[in-house]
């Protein structure tokens, strides 16, 4: 993949997360469409309904929360609000990261992975999916388990690993249906290097699942692949009628 694919898919996600802060409201017809579209099993499971504008932490799908570090710092409030894992992307004592600990949370009885990394478009944060990603899976498989997933302030390094985890585990989603999704909860900005990192992710989601074409797709033909947007975004008025549930 050339610099050009990649600053269109980077323009393509920059679009869709500044289309989502001016339209808030749509964050009930997001979700509603990711239950739709790629999880209909969870159509009884009731997200905590939390603005995305406000609060420090918001579930983006069902008992997976994305957040900043203050609720991470307080294991006894975690553990009364039923969490049983938590992934820190920030770990570490520098300015801007988290000082938590897989002991910081024994006491808590909660399960603990740290990466340190530092949010810098410099920094090869794609080194460190496969970890988060395997972490939140064996979590989430369990539904009686609950995961909190923060950094310093949740919008850049914490996201990216969301986002990496939900366009591995839904097979139908593109990359910039998870950015929408994630979006629409809380309000996030990945620095540019992240990005690149998570349109790289995606080639290679391609490559698994398309072994039989003979020309991978480039972004700039997968920008009107965007589930979300086709349904939500362009068409306020879509009724009950009109959502397809094929995607």
């Amino acid at each position: 993949m050339d610099d050009d694919d990649e600053n269109i898919g980077i323009n393509k996600i920059h679009e869709i997360l500044v289309q989502t802060k001016i339209q808030p409201a749509k964050s009930k017809t997001i979700v509603e469409l990711f239950r739709r579209f790629f999880s209909p099993n969870v159509n009884n499971e009731k997200l905590e309904d939390v603005d995305c504008v406000q609060g420090g932490y918001h579930e983006i799908v069902p008992h997976l929360f994305l957040g900043d570090y203050k609720l991470a710092l307080d294991p006894v409030k975690l553990k009364q609000l039923g969490f049983t894992h938590i992934l820190n992307a920030a770990e570490g004592r520098k300015f801007g990261q988290i000082n938590t600990c897989a002991t910081y949370y024994e006491e808590a009885g909660i399960k603990y992975l740290g990466f340190s990394i530092i949010d810098s478009p410099a920094y090869q944060i794609g080194t460190h999916f496969e970890e988060a990603i395997k972490f939140l899976e064996e979590a989430l498989n369990n539904k009686k388990n609950r995961v909190y997933v923060h950094c310093q302030q949740g919008i850049s390094r914490s996201a990216t690993l969301i986002v990496a985890y939900l366009l591995h585990t839904y097979e139908n989603m593109s990359l910039f249906d998870a950015f929408q999704l994630v979006a629409t909860r809380r309000r996030i900005w990945p620095n540019e290097g992240f990005c690149r990192h998570l349109i790289r992710l995606e080639k290679e989601k391609k490559k698994k699942t398309s072994n039989n074409e003979e020309t991978p797709q480039s972004l700039e033909s997968q920008i009107n692949e965007n589930v979300f947007e086709q349904y939500a975004i362009k068409n306020e008025n879509n009724t009950d009628e009109t959502l397809s549930t094929k995607p």
